[in-house]
């Protein structure tokens, strides 16, 4: 024997109504037991433990510091003052790679990722700086620049070794 109606339609589903409590009653405040909501959080007085302000450790500060103006100084140096032959344009290459290099790692130590491979990478490339600025026979101005940079990324390196584990 077959129906028309099918099994599952409209007319033959039951009402429900989305407001009604379980004990059929109808309007605010009825549907409380429906619904479990967990309870409202606490106000907490200060800063949440993982947002205190680090504490200030001088020589570490200053040497991020150093790091970022000494390799922004020659990268700036490298695109203004250096010649633009072929000894200023090899020397303004190794200037931008060694100075992006200690920047991006100096931008690496502000991460919670660890930071002694961050301060060895931001020390090699401050010596290469230093070594192609004295070694290489480059003129004045760009040999001047070169060591100076060098210097200020490698000595910014050393201050960050002072940095506590955490």
């Amino acid at each position: 024997m077959t129906t028309d109606t099918p099994t599952n339609s409209p007319a033959t589903a039951p009402a429900t109504n989305p407001t009604t409590t379980p004990t059929g009653e109808h309007g605010a405040g009825g549907g409380a037991d429906l619904v479990a909501r967990p309870d409202r959080p606490v106000a907490v007085d200060g800063p949440a433990p993982w947002q205190e302000p680090a504490e200030l450790e001088q020589a570490r500060d200053l040497g991020w510091v150093l790091v970022v103006l000494s390799a922004t100084s020659a990268l700036l140096a490298s695109w203004m003052m250096f010649p633009k032959d072929a000894v200023g344009m090899s020397a303004g290459y190794w200037v931008s790679l060694l100075a992006t290099i200690a920047l991006v790692a100096v931008v690496w130590l502000r991460s919670t990722l660890p930071a002694a491979p961050a301060i060895g990478v931001t020390l090699l490339a401050g010596l290469g700086m230093t070594l192609l600025g004295v070694l290489m026979d480059y003129p004045t101005t760009v040999a001047a620049v070169m060591a100076a940079g060098g210097v200020g990324i490698a000595l910014g390196a050393l201050m960050q070794t002072s940095r506590r584990a955490s």
